[in-house]
């Protein structure tokens, strides 16, 4: 027989509005991660050309690109880390706390997908080329490239800002 506490306390253990949002949040830092891994190949492929003074450039955004993209995981991470390993017991008001939590970091979440999402775009061209051709790369596409970085994209501002953001809800 099933009483009103063990039903009571099987809501507090699992909540699906707290699953849910967890799920989309740890869906976008797995591709988050992706992303991360592309650009690692992109800075290894660069290595194997002559060096160029757009190559240095490009590499160094792409670093900073992936920093900022890893750091924005990580402090996503450490939030939902913070709320779930407090060491209080979980009761209704800790789970309602914790959905309002993931609400809050699915938000931020969604926002960095967008920007995954914009950025992935670049990347896989890249990767595309780089893969294909060294020499087209130099020749034809670097300058272009770093050109539509900074001043078209601007994936590492807009990735520093998503991180300040995170850092921010962090700390409330």
């Amino acid at each position: 027989m099933v009483t009103t506490v063990a039903i009571e306390e099987q809501n507090m253990l699992h909540n699906l509005e707290e699953e849910e949002r967890v799920k989309g949040i740890l869906s976008v830092l797995d591709h988050c991660f992706s992303l991360a891994t592309k650009i690692n190949e992109i800075v290894s492929r660069m290595t194997e050309k002559r060096v160029t003074l757009e190559e240095k450039m490009i590499r160094t955004y792409f670093h900073q690109l992936a920093a900022n993209l890893v750091s924005c995981a990580a402090s996503i991470h450490q939030s939902l880390a913070n709320a779930y390993g407090d060491g209080t017991t979980r009761h209704e008001q800790k789970t309602q706390a914790i959905v309002a939590l993931a609400s809050e970091l699915l938000n931020l979440s969604n926002a960095l997908e967008e920007l995954l999402a914009a950025s992935e775009v670049i990347v896989d061209d890249l990767l595309k080329i780089l893969r294909y051709d060294l020499n087209f790369l130099e020749q034809y596409y670097e300058y272009g490239l770093y050109t539509k970085l900074t001043n078209e994209c601007d994936f590492v501002s807009q990735s520093q800002e998503l991180l300040q953001r995170i850092n921010q809800q962090a700390k409330t």
